[in-house]
């Protein structure tokens, strides 16, 4: 995953609520704070953005190419670019 990301999953055992709440806690409440949602190819990440803008957050951003790159983008690791592990997987 990008290093410096908070590790939230849409798929909470406890259902989108519950992801909203862990969304929301890991900000402060501030629904004006940016957000960045990403997943292996930008699918679920375009599902969170919306999810989340439709509960009132105002600056939330869907790295669209993942993970993994989509179409002609090559994504956030064929790119080089700072990653840890997973501390679920």
């Amino acid at each position: 995953m990008p290093e410096g990301a908070l590790e939230i999953t849409m798929h909470n055992p406890n259902g989108p609520q519950a992801f909203y709440e862990q969304v929301l806690a890991a900000i402060g409440n501030d629904k004006s704070k940016p957000i960045a949602v990403m997943c292996a190819y930008g699918n679920r990440s375009n599902w969170a953005q919306g999810f989340l803008r439709k509960a009132g957050f105002t600056n939330v951003l869907d790295m669209s190419e993942g993970m993994f790159g989509r179409g002609a983008k090559p994504g956030w690791l064929k790119r080089g670019l700072p990653v840890k592990r997973s501390e679920s997987c």
